[in-house]
């Protein structure tokens, strides 16, 4: 089951590039002319599309990541004792997914309501877009905040277990320390760096054969 976390895990950080790209270029909310770059954004009925299967890869995403938090959960509990990490490490991933689902919602919605529509039945209103922007790019910080307390514990627990490379933990100290100053360009890096550390525990799960807790190894040879 481990290696479908794997699975689960490649198939997150897929997904989650492939949502921004479809999503295409969301005007900055951060701009004097904001309002006007957002009115002409919703004027293009392409950009309606494109957020509704923005919003679908980003949520299949947070479901292939639940998947993946459980795999590494269970191959980082080598006993059944439960620890402090062992705690954060699920908390914060759950965190991350409700989070996460979340500001796929938010930053769509305007969108996905544009698409599924009659024609004219409803005319999109460039400062309520450019508000749930606003709150869906703090939602995403918030998000990573869960990331960075999930890989830190998780990395501690590594260092212990030496289940995953001992230098995940570093990483996971990095995307702690670049999330939590909740500035946008370095919770941005630390988004690559959750990327890369997912992609890399993920590859591990899938090269290696770990049987669950209380499973015996499948026989080299089974029986004819």
């Amino acid at each position: 089951m481990r290696r479908w976390a794997g699975v689960a895990g490649v198939a997150f950080v897929v997904l989650a590039f492939a949502a921004q790209l479809v999503q295409g270029d969301v005007p900055s909310t951060e701009t004097g002319d904001a309002t006007e770059r957002f009115a002409l954004f919703f004027a293009d009925e392409d950009n309606y599309s494109r957020a509704a299967l923005a919003a679908v890869l980003g949520l299949v995403g947070q479901f292939a990541f639940l998947w993946f938090v459980g795999g590494l959960w269970s191959a980082l509990r080598t006993t059944t004792a439960t620890t402090t990490p062992s705690i954060v490490v699920a908390l914060g991933g759950a965190s991350f997914f409700v989070l996460g689902t979340l500001e796929h919602l938010v930053d769509n919605v305007v969108g996905i309501i544009l698409n599924f529509s009659e024609s004219g039945g409803y005319q999109p209103d460039p400062g309520l877009a450019l508000t749930l922007s606003g709150l869906a790019g703090g939602i995403f910080l918030a998000a990573m905040i869960a990331a960075g307390a999930t890989t830190l514990a998780a990395g501690l627990m590594i260092r212990q277990t030496a289940v995953f490379p001992r230098w995940l933990l570093w990483v996971g100290v990095a995307i702690t320390v670049l999330s939590l100053t909740t500035i946008p360009l370095l919770a941005f890096i630390a988004a690559l760096l959750l990327a890369v550390w997912v992609i890399v525990i993920s590859a591990e799960m899938i090269r290696r054969a770990h049987p669950e807790p209380g499973e015996a190894p499948a026989p080299a040879n089974p029986p004819t």
